[in-house]
């Protein structure tokens, strides 16, 4: 029998148009329009007549027309994030569920994490009503495995695997020319990076290579720059002056300048497929968003992740994607980024990865489209 899946956590889509308000388009995407690559993936995978809830409907409800809860998951395990409202809807409704992509984010692995009661009880709860959780890398399932949580599968993020497998990724050996690259980042990340100020160096010199190169850069949650690419008017111009003073811009370069690069280079995606077909036109992506990078190595395209914290690096470890750890003191720059870089690993361990998480969606009882 043809299951009915609730699905919540993640959207897979939105209704945003051209002219939809940035802060509501933002809103639709759970304030990062990565999100939208780990909804969209886990409802293409699983078999099923599925429907998703920003807003969950009664518990009784639930029961009523549903057999199953799937939770496409992100950084959950959080000091800001109380997912307590969740567990007592697991529990209410009686559905078993399935958590996937769980992630527990700080600033190294010895940090500890003061995790919110409503959410402990949300992943208890969980944990009772599913075979097994899927979270995204070693620390996270050591976070759970603290909480006395042990029925944990690592199976990294759903937004890694899509219905076909990419192919084998070839690292170029020398930065593309500007049209074939492209960057991602965000200021926003630097505040629970490994060392800050390390890392807001690291996204200055990103942005400002972008700049001085007319490179394409990619935004995912930076409100203030996407209101600005979007251009329909709604930010003043006191909050340019705020992004210049962060990215530390050059005096020389005027506001029209800058936002003109904004508006022509900036690049914000409500549509996953639209995101999709963008990034098969280059052929580097490189920079701290993961998911930035995620859609280019699941289109085919050699990405590099500047990984920023336990959750960025977690994940890109899972899986072997090319990665580089800044270090603190050390000069940094985007060829230096490249000319460490390798695709052996993830050619090596990711058809492995991918063979592991059918198998974690087998052992959920969970019917799915991938192909090997």
């Amino acid at each position: 029998m043809t299951k009915r899946i609730l699905f919540h956590g993640a959207p897979a889509q939105t209704s945003v148009t051209p002219v939809t308000p940035s802060d509501a388009a933002l809103q639709a995407t759970g304030h990062n329009t990565g999100n939208l690559l780990i909804g969209a993936a886990l409802q293409s995978q699983l078999e099923g007549d599925s429907q998703f809830f920003f807003a969950l409907p009664s518990p009784e409800k639930a029961r009523e027309e549903f057999d199953l809860i799937a939770i496409a998951a992100s950084n959950f395990i959080f000091h800001g994030f109380d997912f307590g409202y969740l567990g007592n809807f697991i529990e209410k409704s009686g559905l078993p569920c399935v958590v996937v992509g769980l992630g527990a984010q700080a600033r190294d692995r010895n940090m500890a994490i003061e995790v919110p009661e409503g959410t402990q009880r949300f992943l208890k709860v969980a944990s009772e009503r599913t075979p097994l959780i899927g979270a995204r890398g070693t620390f996270t399932a050591e976070v759970l495995d603290r909480m006395g949580i042990r029925n944990v599968q690592v199976v990294g993020c759903p937004s890694l695997y899509p219905l076909q497998p990419p192919p084998a990724m070839v690292m170029p050996d020398r930065l593309p020319p500007p049209g074939q690259l492209v960057l991602n980042g965000s200021r926003n990340v630097v505040d629970h990076s490994f060392d800050r100020d390390t890392m807001l160096a690291v996204e200055r010199t990103v942005f400002h290579y972008a700049l001085k190169h007319d490179v394409d850069y990619v935004l995912q949650s930076e409100l203030p720059e996407i209101l600005f690419h979007r251009g329909l008017g709604e930010a003043p111009r006191s909050q340019l002056a705020t992004v210049r003073r962060i990215l530390d811009i050059d005096p020389a370069l005027s506001d029209d300048a800058f936002e003109l690069y904004l508006r022509r280079r900036g690049r914000t995606f409500f549509n996953v497929a639209e995101w999709a077909e963008f990034i098969r036109t280059k052929a580097l992506s490189i920079g701290s968003r993961f998911h930035g990078n995620v859609m280019a190595m699941t289109n085919g395209i050699p990405a590099i992740l500047i990984a920023h914290d336990t959750r960025t690096e977690e994940m890109a470890e899972h899986i072997g994607l090319p990665r580089f750890k800044p270090v603190p003191g050390k000069p940094f720059s985007l060829e230096g980024v490249l000319a460490e870089a390798t695709a052996d690993i993830f050619n090596k361990i990711y058809p492995e990865r991918r063979r592991e998480y059918i198998e974690f969606l087998k052992r959920n009882d969970l019917a799915n489209k991938l192909s090997h």
